[in-house]
């Protein structure tokens, strides 16, 4: 497929598509309201999905102690461990089967928000075999009532519109549909405050590329357009000071708004080579994706320097970088330059070590596949050009 034309076609269709964030509510102790959200709403029946370390950190025990006062029923599967996959998703169901819930409670990363999605799908279409929900648009009746509670600042999967789940060969495949959008989303800083440093750093930088990807992507939406740039400049205020700080839930709380108002401009504005290349970086060699996003984001940024200057010029502007009257490319350069030393602040390599010469082709092959059919990028790369960013991520910044 050309990619210029699936682009196209990408970006026709998504100006006729006005995805609305999750509805929010925000704030420390905000998890205990999920009780009285349920109430107003007559969800009697709660199937929370979230991590052992959670319930073992006692972090959850005021949201259950909620539950308990106002005589909501609930279950609890809290065996989410790594990156979610059918089988885990056939699990959790088999658990719940006889529950019937009302509403899906999921509180934990990435994996546990992504996971509890298709399960809201699979509930309320029980005959359907799981697999048959990837793909796009492929969750056609309404979801089960879906609560989402991240404890990561970074995926924004608790408001985007995609799951992602491994398949039984390690293959990570997609959900995409509208109808996958949380039916509240609730941003809880003192859910964050055991984050370790390294997941901090890393899942506040996919954040940062969700934002910055988004608004220099070519699908542009004015209605949008603010979304990006208020969540570059709080993570660029308050991602070091949360890594440094993190029992600061001032910090802590300005990250997950951020995360969530990146995710927001990554929904209806897309992303690009920053996560098409990270996304393998992670299958070939098992780098976290915050990780991986680290080593390709800055690189991207520099490549679509020429094509994407204005916008990175405005963002430097936004961020209070440069003085009124600097030239746009000086000032998309030190845009890109600040992103790097942010990368750096964090101790997160921007090097990777383990890519090999003979993964290029499958690598490339594989990002270029993403980004022809997901991601209205401003530039688009050559085969030589790929080989030439590829090898420069063996090389210092």
């Amino acid at each position: 497929m050309n990619p210029k034309i699936s682009t196209w076609f990408l970006k026709s269709v998504s100006h006729f598509l006005n995805l609305k964030p999750a509805p929010m509510i925000e704030g420390s102790g905000s998890v205990k309201r999920i009780a009285n959200y349920c109430i107003i709403n007559k969800y009697r029946k709660a199937l929370i999905v979230t991590t052992q370390s959670l319930i073992e950190l006692g972090l959850l025990e005021g949201f259950f102690e909620s539950f308990k006062k106002n005589g909501l029923e609930y279950i609890v599967y809290d065996n989410v461990n790594g990156e979610p996959n059918f089988v885990l998703a056939k699990n959790i169901l088999d658990f719940s089967k006889n529950f019937n819930p009302d509403v899906v409670v999921a509180i934990g990363g990435g994996s546990v928000l992504d996971v509890a999605k298709l399960i809201a799908a699979a509930l309320t279409d029980p005959n359907r075999p799981l697999e048959k929900f990837v793909g796009i648009l492929k969750v056609r009746k309404k979801l089960k009532p879906l609560i989402a509670v991240p404890t990561t600042a970074g995926t924004g999967s608790e408001t985007s519109f995609i799951a992602v789940i491994t398949d039984a060969q390690g293959i990570k495949r997609t959900v995409v549909s509208p109808k996958i959008i949380p039916s509240l989303a609730v941003l809880d800083g003192e859910l964050l405050v055991s984050l370790p440093k390294t997941l901090t750093a890393s899942t506040g930088i996919d954040a940062l590329s969700h934002a910055v990807e988004s608004y220099i992507s070519t699908c542009t939406k004015k209605a949008h357009d603010f979304y990006a740039p208020t969540a570059i400049n709080m993570i660029f205020n308050n991602l070091k000071n949360s890594y440094e700080n993190p029992d600061n839930l001032v910090y802590r709380n300005k990250m997950l708004k951020a995360s969530y108002l990146a995710g927001v401009s990554m929904n209806n504005e897309m992303v690009g080579y920053a996560h098409a290349f990270a996304h393998q970086l992670g299958a070939h060699y098992h780098i976290p994706h915050g990780n991986a996003i680290a080593m390709t984001l800055v690189r991207v940024l520099q490549f679509q320097l020429n094509t994407a200057t204005k916008k990175l010029a405005e963002l430097a502007s936004f961020c209070g970088f440069v003085d009124e009257g600097e030239s746009e490319q000086k000032a998309a350069e030190i845009f890109i330059k600040k992103v790097a030393e942010l990368i750096s602040s964090l101790n997160l390599h921007q090097t990777c070590e383990k890519l090999k010469k003979e993964d290029y082709e499958s690598i490339i092959e594989n990002a270029f596949y993403e980004t022809a059919r997901r991601y209205p990028v401003s530039r688009f790369m050559t085969h030589d050009e790929a080989v030439a960013f590829l090898d420069s991520l063996k090389e210092e910044i």
